[in-house]
């Protein structure tokens, strides 16, 4: 995996729309090279359904209960191929279309 892969990882529980628009703006952002991982903390407003069908490409997980952000976080690690991870909280949205790239040139030291 190239050292710019970001994997975006994504714990929400019941925020079926902050989560639809969150996705929606990663997926404008100028840098494309990155993964989402959405953990569904067993939401019970279709959340996992609306995601699957909006968007076959994220790569979707649901407990079977709520199993809190900090362990789902760290559990989303384990299935995540990117060298840098980005936690996001589902009501994130991103202001403009460079946030990604230049949270990137920034880790690599291009932007000071």
């Amino acid at each position: 995996m190239d050292n710019n892969f970001l994997s975006i990882i994504i714990v929400t529980l019941n925020r079926k729309n902050e989560i639809v628009k969150c996705i929606e703006t990663i997926l404008t952002q100028d840098f494309k090279n990155f993964e989402i991982i959405i953990i569904d903390n067993n939401s019970s407003d279709n959340t996992s359904e609306i995601i699957k069908k909006k968007f076959p490409n994220v790569r979707l997980y649901k407990t079977y209960k709520n199993m809190g952000t900090s362990y789902t976080r760290n559990a989303a690690v384990n299935f995540s191929n990117g060298e840098n991870i980005l936690f996001l909280d589902s009501d994130t949205y991103f202001k403009d279309n460079k946030t990604l790239s230049d949270m990137v040139k920034k880790l690599k030291g291009e932007i000071h």
